[in-house]
C-alpha cells in the first residue's frame, strides 16, 4: 500500500507540473518554454 500511495503522490506532482507549464505557456504566448 505504501508503494501505491507513493506512486499516486508522484503522479500528482507530475500532473501539477504539466498543468503549471501549460498555464505559463498560455500566459506568455509561447515566448519561452
Amino acid at each position: 500500500m505504501i508503494l501505491v500511495l507513493w506512486a499516486l503522490a508522484v503522479l500528482s506532482l507530475l500532473a501539477a507540473n504539466v498543468v503549471a507549464s501549460v498555464r505559463l505557456e498560455n500566459r506568455q504566448g509561447h515566448n519561452e518554454l
